[in-house]
């Protein structure tokens, strides 16, 4: 008779959390505008095991970029080239002047999109984009810290569009 392993039982419970996407009422189209007129268009797409998102905002823009389970349960980090220079690339940061660094996460009911730039002088540049969605709208807030300071933020009602 086969013997029962706990410690395999513990990692499958573990395992649901950490491939966790984003709710379905979240995939498509949003647009709106943010309260001084400006237009913005966040698109969040299944993608593989994870999702991908792009999103456009006055001078602020986000090429389509897939996002994948990072290990941790409701954090998804940014999936690097799959092709062949892909293969030989480490996994990881080699330098402050690799390009930005993009991550997400889920906060309850909350999608939480982070990008982080370190500068040719060190001064760094962080995007927040916190999106809270009820069923076909969405709230977004958009904040950007330069430095430590508070440069920008934006608030934006968003709905759905097919």
């Amino acid at each position: 008779m086969p013997r029962f392993s706990f410690g395999l039982l513990f990692l499958l419970l573990l395992w649901h959390p950490v491939l966790a996407t984003p709710p379905d009422d979240y995939f498509g189209q949003w647009k709106g505008k943010t309260e001084d007129g400006k237009p913005i268009v966040i698109m969040i797409d299944r993608a593989g095991t994870g999702f991908s998102l792009e999103y456009h905002a006055d001078d602020m823009n986000l090429a389509k970029t897939p996002f994948i389970p990072s290990g941790k349960p409701g954090v998804f980090e940014q999936q690097k080239s799959t092709g062949l220079f892909g293969l030989f690339a480490s996994k990881g940061i080699e330098s402050l002047n690799d390009a930005p660094i993009l991550w997400a996460r889920l906060d309850g009911a909350t999608l939480i999109f982070y990008r982080l730039e370190v500068t040719g002088n060190g001064h760094m540049t962080l995007d927040r984009m916190q999106i809270g969605n009820n069923g076909g709208q969405a709230e977004m807030k958009l904040t950007r810290i330069v430095n430590g300071t508070t440069e920008l933020t934006w608030q934006a009602s968003l709905e759905r569009r097919p």
